[in-house]
């Protein structure tokens, strides 16, 4: 359930178009996800998760993203340029909480399709845009690949050590 091949053939593509205008790209995303919402602190995140969720921002990433899924492949754009990218942290950082906090919420043992696959859709992509960032080194780019496979509650343990991982690099 990650881009899919013919997406990412069709990322790559307009990469090589926006390649030096990819900046463009990354501004208008910005200025599509602008929100009047005070971003959550690092250490906000760290009281609550791996909880679901509430503040304001998050909160609105979510419906824009689950509203207009077609934002999720421009942000795929977007990280072919690490540089580009890194201006979408507060984005990225909401996102990864938010699929946590969604994971955690999930009371089956087992992945259960259709039911989880808009979950499961959206931490493959941004999992995905995080390894073609270089945010995730080896083997952890590849996660995107694989976490359909796991249960929900290793979803969680993943997802909270890419989290950690992330923190630790201090991007």
């Amino acid at each position: 359930l990650g881009m899919g091949r013919d997406v990412c053939h069709l990322v790559d593509a307009l990469v090589c178009c926006f390649d030096l205008h990819v900046s463009f790209a990354t501004d208008a995303l910005l200025e599509h996800l602008a929100t009047h919402h005070s971003v959550p602190s690092i250490d906000n995140y760290k009281d609550l998760l791996p909880k679901r969720s509430c503040f304001e921002f998050d909160l609105a990433m979510l419906s824009k993203f689950s509203d207009a899924p077609s934002l999720l492949p421009v942000v795929l754009l977007v990280s072919s340029n690490p540089e580009q990218f890194l201006r979408c942290w507060q984005v990225m950082r909401s996102l990864l909480a938010t699929t946590i906090g969604l994971w955690h919420s999930v009371h089956e043992s087992t992945l259960v399709l259709p039911r989880h696959a808009a979950h499961l859709r959206l931490t493959c992509q941004v999992l995905e845009a995080m390894g073609r960032a270089q945010w995730l080194q080896p083997p952890w780019d590849m996660l995107a690949e694989v976490v359909g496979e796991l249960a929900p509650k290793e979803i969680v343990k993943v997802l909270m050590a890419v989290w950690d991982t992330l923190l630790r690099r201090q991007l």
